[in-house]
């Protein structure tokens, strides 16, 4: 996918450019295009149940993926706490991580957060920090209740794993889904996702928005 062709078509306030040292990928707020480019998740994360199926309403220490209990029935959770294929960390800034997220619920359905608890906890630095195990996808997150907040997530190649958050757009994800197929799509895909992107993160390079 070429970032600097999507970021042309796009609005300039809707795309901004970030480095990181290895990998690079969109993110995406327009569902509606999302959703016609990929199809059939096969793994939805909605964040009731550990990996190993213990409901958040059962969950209760000692309990391998646990770390802590916190106070208002939160847990720290270890980062492969829910999947075989996922790991979920916090990060200072992507300097450092820490291995563990907070796992809550608000407004009858469960989260993750950010579980950052080394120097400089300023929501600034806290984020969110999202790996796969295999080759990388398209994902899904909802970052509010009731199926809102969607963000799209599109790695630029089978390499580029590693998904770093930003507190202030990823405060929580309540769902995550991946797995997706693509839908065939005709040369005009770059007009068609130009409008809809939010991020860009492109590893070791920066190009200026327009």
């Amino acid at each position: 996918m070429n970032h600097e062709s999507i970021c042309r078509d796009s609005r300039p306030a809707a795309c901004i450019f970030i480095t990181t040292k290895a990998h690079s990928y969109s993110i995406t707020t327009d569902e509606i295009t999302f959703y016609s480019l990929y199809t059939a998740p096969s793994e939805t994360l909605t964040f009731d149940t550990l990996a190993d199926g213990v409901a958040y309403t059962e969950a209760s220490l000692p309990h391998p993926s646990i770390r802590a209990e916190y106070s208002g029935g939160r847990y720290s959770v270890k980062e492969s706490g829910f999947s075989a294929n996922w790991l979920f960390r916090s990060s200072n800034y992507g300097v450092t991580y820490w291995l563990a997220v907070e796992w809550g619920e608000y407004q009858g359905e469960r989260y993750i957060r950010s579980d950052w608890e080394g120097p400089y906890p300023d929501d600034y630095f806290n984020r969110l920090s999202i790996l796969t195990l295999s080759d990388a996808s398209p994902i899904v997150l909802y970052t509010e209740p009731n199926h809102k907040g969607f963000l799209g997530i599109i790695p630029d190649s089978p390499q580029d794993t590693h998904y770093l958050l930003p507190l202030t757009q990823v405060p929580r994800i309540y769902e995550m889904q991946s797995g997706f197929i693509p839908v065939p799509e005709p040369s005009t895909l770059l007009l068609l996702f130009g409008g809809g992107i939010f991020f860009l993160v492109y590893g070791m390079k920066f190009f200026p928005s327009p």
